[in-house]
């Protein structure tokens, strides 16, 4: 993806490529020849580059290359192109509508580019008759064409490695989508992706948090191809059925251009992290109760303004995190295009009720008795949601893989919400005790 090169100078260059490179490619194709004939002197391969420093290439990055022997010229067709200074770019964005474009420029910048970063990099050749490379590249110059090249970008069905499984299957004639439509993938697109994100774990428990159970169900070989690591090993594993009736192997060859220590291989099983999160949130919510526990007994102590300054800290701060996480989702999935938030069950985990422990937790430091009643019963409302959450999926309502989010968060919830109901509960009843004669 180009805003991952650096240093700029590399931007610089690459500009200058494009501008030649596009009118070069069109002007090449000046040849009276047949299809078969023009594609003898072609040659299609496939690059596959490791994660990166940047989140955006933490799932590899993957591009087609056609080597011309009659222009002498390795031309890379890169499908994961996005502009930060596009118009409307970050409002595209956040509703859901990223716009990509394919690129044209010369390989071996590209590939010096990639190795400059440090990041793994591998090449296969792919084992295609004549017609079908010719095939490739004359699809690839039209989609390149700027009249062309635009497409609507979706993570796990429209991206930079999908575009690229959608041409090699052309190539084929379906037989590449035939064949992996009948292997089931071992992972949902939502475990796919914890295996790349397991190391991090504020990102881990972020992008779950934010997507739904649509990217729980089940899914084959084909959808996988998302990542361009399993496209490759795809690649590496099917053969198609030629003209002649011949089963042949659709990978030539494989060179590994580089590898480098610092950038291991992605884990082969993702990590849960619910344990440790369980953990997390069980404190928190104890330090929750520690910090309110004084308040809900005995209320505001004038002469101990220390417990409710540091009680209305703590609500303000969970009312800024959790607050503003379940706004951004309940924002999503209500008004965006961010089809992998709809019907997302989270929002009964954050929501933006929580947001008002923002201005109460603020009260509650300058000693506002009513801020704390207001503060009891946001929490106990949060609470009695975490808790029909837990309900819809014992009785198997929902199925969203959310074990994660619950587990750091209903400690909390029930922490902070319950105590108070009980302890207001048995003041009313001690009370009613004392009323009877």
């Amino acid at each position: 993806m180009i805003p991952s090169m650096k240093p700029t100078i590399h931007l610089l260059v690459l500009a200058a490529l494009l501008i030649t490179v596009t009118p070069a490619i069109f002007s090449s194709e000046q040849q009276p020849l047949s299809d078969a004939e023009r594609g003898e002197h072609l040659t299609v391969k496939v690059m596959t580059l490791g994660q990166g420093d940047p989140v955006y290439v933490w799932f590899g990055h993957i591009a087609l290359i056609v080597e011309d022997g009659i222009t002498g010229r390795s031309i890379m067709f890169d499908y994961g192109v996005f502009d930060f200074e596009q118009e409307n770019f970050y409002t595209n964005f956040a509703m859901g509508r990223l716009y990509y474009r394919v690129m044209a420029s010369y390989a071996q910048q590209r590939i010096t580019y990639a190795l400059d970063e440090r990041r793994n990099t591998s090449m296969i050749t792919l084992n295609l008759s004549p017609a079908q490379r010719y095939r490739i590249y004359a699809f690839l110059l039209d989609n390149v064409r700027p009249e062309n090249s635009t497409y609507l970008y979706h993570h796990y069905r429209d991206n930079c490695s999908t575009k690229i499984r959608d041409v090699i299957d052309m190539a084929v004639d379906g037989q590449f989508q035939q064949w992996a439509d009948q292997v089931p993938s071992p992972y949902s697109y939502r475990e796919h992706i914890r295996r790349y994100t397991g190391g991090h774990l504020l990102m881990d428990f972020v992008l779950n948090f934010l997507q739904s159970g649509r990217i729980d169900q089940p899914i084959s070989l084909w959808d996988e191809m998302f990542l361009p690591d399993r496209l490759e090993e795809a690649l590496r594993s099917f053969s198609y059925i030629d003209q002649s009736g011949s089963q042949i192997p659709i990978v030539a060859s494989r060179e590994v251009l580089g590898t480098f220590d610092e950038r291991p291989a992605v884990p082969e099983e993702w990590q849960p992290h619910w344990p440790a999160a369980l953990l997390l949130g069980s404190a928190v919510g104890l330090l929750g109760m520690f910090l309110h526990l004084k308040l809900w007994i005995h209320g505001l102590d004038p002469m101990r303004k220390h417990r409710h300054i540091l009680a209305g800290l703590f609500d303000l701060i969970m009312g800024l995190i959790g607050g503003t996480l379940g706004s951004v989702l309940l924002f999503m999935l209500c008004f965006t295009d961010h089809d992998v938030t709809f019907g997302n069950t989270n929002v009964l985990l954050l929501h933006p009720l929580l947001l008002l422990l923002i201005p109460l937790g603020i009260m509650l430091m300058n000693g506002s008795t009513r801020a704390l009643t207001l503060i009891d019963i946001v929490w106990g409302v949060s609470a009695l949601s975490g808790i029909l959450l837990i309900i819809l999926k014992i009785f198997a309502i929902i199925s969203q893989h959310n074990q994660l989010s619950a587990a750091l968060i209903i400690p909390l919830l029930v922490a902070m919400g319950l105590p108070p109901i009980g302890i207001a509960i048995r003041a009313r009843r001690h009370k009613e005790q004392q009323n009877e004669p």
